[in-house]
């Protein structure tokens, strides 16, 4: 099976994010920023660990407005590899004996001892309070909007990125279709679909791809199982995968078999769509997240399954992580911008009926929105 061949300039593309995030900790006041969560550290520096819950929060990344790369901390085994591939980093170091001490030493170094520095969500508790002592006057915060501001927007490189990553996951999609037949497991199409995505250029699926038919579906069951397609049911398909670091997901509902589909499956399917084209039509810059949610579980709602409406947030940012800000839910107040990349996903699960769900990935532009997942739906089920 033929891959995507690609390779973006990470050095210019790093560089761009950059800019972004020491804009973000300029407005903080942010003297010193250290990351640690495995997205956060590939945005800045472009290079991405094994995969692993070993590798959790073995990589560090440590930037000051002096520095124009951040200094990267990795495993001693990777030093000379990574200098080595990452040649636009000017500072790459091995894990010390205490990353603490290493951080005070750098915010010496950077005049930092008693200012601000900014911490991704995945500082360890443990390594936070050994911050606590060794850096005592010095002020240590929460940076996380810091680099979701920066990440929200995405620059033309990364949206060609993520154009792709939603090319892979269309073939899996495919893919994960065509094995939605009777006598199959739900696992087997699952599987199909990851193979597919990592066939084509997948560094990873960065969730287990969903298959799930009849009753599991009506019941919002997540996880594929050993479960037998039959004629007349409709799966549902959630699926993505992460290309060059960045990610694409979306959701497909199809009906197993010849015939037609119920009266109540297809209206079921018709109340999704016309709740996906309400979000749509939403969907430009300055649109409230809240609206969002609101026209489509209005939609729902008047098509008669209001209390059978998703129960999850029908939304969310997607780029280096499958699901980041902005989210849309009830309620919320974050506006669009162009150059946000989000998914909206309706979906209605009905015991006794079906369960389903259709998502799009759609790119925010200055005068409204492009969808840039091309799959078609299901014909059976469109009345």
């Amino acid at each position: 099976m033929p891959q995507l061949q690609y390779a973006p300039d990470w050095a210019s593309l790093t560089a761009t994010n950059l800019e972004k995030v020491k804009r973000g900790m300029s407005e903080r006041e942010i003297d010193l920023l250290v990351v640690n969560d495995v997205d956060n550290v590939r945005y800045l520096t472009g290079y991405s660990p094994v995969s692993g819950p070993f590798m959790v929060h073995a990589n560090w990344a440590v930037l000051s407005a002096a520095l124009t790369r951040p200094i990267l901390f990795g495993f001693n085994f990777y030093v000379d590899s990574i200098r080595r591939a990452f040649h636009w980093l000017d500072d790459v170091r091995a894990l010390p004996a205490s990353m603490p001490d290493a951080i005070a030493e750098l915010a010496a170094e950077h005049g930092a001892s008693s200012g601000r520095i900014g911490f991704d969500g995945y500082l360890p508790y443990t390594t936070g309070k050994a911050l606590e002592g060794v850096i005592p006057n010095a002020e240590l915060v929460n940076a996380d909007d810091a680099l979701m501001q920066a990440r929200m927007i995405k620059s033309d490189a990364e949206i060609e990125i993520i154009r792709r990553a939603v090319a892979v996951g269309e073939m899996g999609m495919r893919a994960g279709i065509d094995a939605c037949v009777e006598g199959a497991m739900e696992f087997e199409a699952s599987a199909a679909a990851d193979h597919a995505m990592r066939s084509f250029g997948a560094e990873s699926v960065p969730f287990s791809s969903i298959v799930t038919a009849g009753e599991n579906a009506a019941i919002m069951q997540e996880l594929s199982t050993d479960k037998i397609m039959r004629n007349g049911e409709v799966v549902m398909l959630d699926l993505g995968c992460m290309f060059e670091g960045y990610h694409s997901d979306f959701a497909r509902s199809v009906r197993v078999g010849p015939g037609p589909a119920s009266d109540e499956q297809k209206a079921a399917y018709g109340a999704a769509m016309a709740a996906l084209d309400a979000m749509l039509v939403e969907i430009k810059p300055g649109a409230s997240c809240g609206r969002i949610e609101q026209v489509a579980r209005e939609a729902i709602t008047e098509a008669g399954f209001g209390e059978h409406a998703y129960t999850y947030f029908p939304g969310h940012g997607i780029g280096m992580s499958p699901w980041e800000p902005p989210i849309v839910d009830v309620g919320a107040t974050a506006e669009l911008q162009a150059g946000m990349v989000i998914d909206v996903e309706p979906g209605i699960h009905k015991p006794g009926v079906c369960g389903l769900r259709l998502e799009e990935t759609v790119l925010v532009t200055d005068d409204g929105n492009e969808v840039l997942t091309k799959t078609g739906f299901c014909e059976a089920l469109l009345a």
